[in-house]
């Protein structure tokens, strides 16, 4: 039959799809961040939807009744209700996570896999919890399982509501409210972004116009007899330069050569300082335009992400909608009557979405297509070399990358203008204890 061997090849399809994804996060370094941690446990849960509940419901679907006793219909209705609740209450967890470590990403950068692992060990724990409700229900009384004799179904009208709202509604809401608030706040700060170069260039102007006042300042000293006269030179926040060099002389005692000789040493250190301070004016601003451009790349990336994972939230709440929509009308309509094919066609519907998630991530992420690929050629290197991770939307039409999927560049903590420009030119100023501190927020 037709229909039975598209299930199976569709099944089949399912399980080589998430096992792949869950080598190639274990595989690939460049994948090794948090939130693909997750979603390689969701892909464990679709694996247990493809590999346990699928095939399960494809062989009642085709008999026409449930086979197996109620022992392992009891299996079959926890493994289901386990597995779409771990699946929404991972994307739940990845979509608050990312708000709260874009929002936040001084205290969430630092994630460990110890903290990654504790997490994902409690969305499993709370899956379960739910999910426990109707193994002991079907345990207690089989009916709640077992309407009939061959029928395998939930059959408990208080748990319709309870499952629906712990296991779909409640996650599915706190999943969409964080994912439009990411949204906002990944748009703010790009438009921050893209304002910083011009405020930058109205910064800069103004330290070139004290920069012309003070060279200005630098040639109305007077060389008189009985006078005292004090030189300084300052460029803002790049530091503060002066001098001094006190004359009180006879004019009997001073000839024009002495005062020439003097004139010519006063320049020579004006022009130092100057240099210095112009050095320490690159040394201020090199790296400021360096962090905003790691700031506006790193917004960009998680923008991408944030797109790839709104696709795969988007999708599995098309695909459980119409079957918990329809748990809600059994709960509240106990004596109305759906036809078997529409609730089959909802519940197989629910079934797709732990199928379609490797295929988006195959389209849109071009480190998750690398990877499978590699595997499935069995060519894949072990390169031990340190490679620094990337997120979820790295190499996509364009990353879960650069930074992780939970934090964005930010200008604390980055050392000076010696991390990022190698010229010779600046070696001997750069080397200066002054410029060897670490700046902090």
């Amino acid at each position: 039959d037709f229909s039975f061997l598209f299930l199976a090849m569709f099944i089949l399809a399912g399980g080589i799809g998430n096992i792949l994804v869950c080598l190639a996060i274990c595989l690939e370094r460049r994948l090794h961040n948090v939130t693909n941690y997750f979603l390689m446990s969701l892909a464990v849960a679709d694996l247990l939807v493809s590999l346990v509940v699928m095939p399960f419901g494809a062989i009642a679907g085709f008999l026409g009744y449930w086979p197996f006793g109620v022992v392992w219909c009891n299996i079959y209705v926890t493994c289901d209700v386990l597995a779409c609740t771990s699946s929404i209450m991972h994307m739940c967890t990845i979509s608050l996570g990312r708000y709260l470590g874009i929002r936040n990403p001084l205290k969430t950068r630092s994630s460990s896999k110890k903290t990654v692992g504790v997490k994902v060990v409690l969305v499993w724990l709370l899956a379960m919890l739910v999910t426990s409700i109707i193994t002991v229900l079907g345990i207690v009384d089989t009916t709640n399982i077992m309407p009939a004799d061959y029928v395998c179904t939930i059959n408990n009208q208080t748990f319709f509501i309870f499952g629906s709202l712990c296991a779909f509604y409640i996650p599915m809401v706190i999943m969409v409210v964080s994912y439009a608030l990411t949204v906002h706040l990944l748009r703010k700060k790009a438009k921050f972004a893209a304002d910083a170069p011009a405020g930058k260039a109205r910064t800069m102007g103004r330290y070139r116009s004290v920069r012309r006042k003070h060279q200005q300042a630098t040639h109305s000293f007077a060389f008189t007899p009985r006078t005292s006269y004090r030189g300084s030179y300052s460029n803002g926040h790049a530091g503060h330069y002066e001098f001094s060099n006190i004359h009180k002389c006879e004019q009997a005692t001073q000839t024009p050569e002495s005062i020439a000789r003097e004139t010519r040493n006063f320049k020579l250190k004006a022009l130092r300082l100057q240099l210095v301070g112009t050095a320490a004016w690159h040394l201020r601003f090199l790296p400021s335009r360096k962090r905003d451009a790691l700031a506006a790349n790193a917004v960009a990336t998680e923008q991408k992400a944030s797109k790839v994972l709104g696709i795969v939230f988007f999708a599995f709440v098309i695909c459980w909608t119409p079957f918990f929509i329809l748990n809600i009308y059994f709960a509240a309509c106990p004596t109305c009557q759906v036809s078997d094919h529409l609730a089959n066609v909802c519940l197989w519907l629910g079934y797709v979405s732990s199928t379609i998630n490797p295929i988006i991530y195959t389209i849109f992420n071009r480190t998750f297509k690398a990877a499978f690929i590699k595997i499935l050629k069995c060519n894949y290197n072990f390169d031990h070399r340190h490679v620094r991770s990337h997120s979820m939307s790295d190499n996509m039409a364009g990353p879960y990358g650069g930074p992780t999927p939970s934090a964005v560049a930010t200008p604390c903590s980055i050392r000076t203008l010696s991390t990022y420009v190698k010229s010779p030119s600046y070696q001997h100023a750069l080397t200066s204890p002054e410029h060897e501190q670490e700046h902090q927020c």
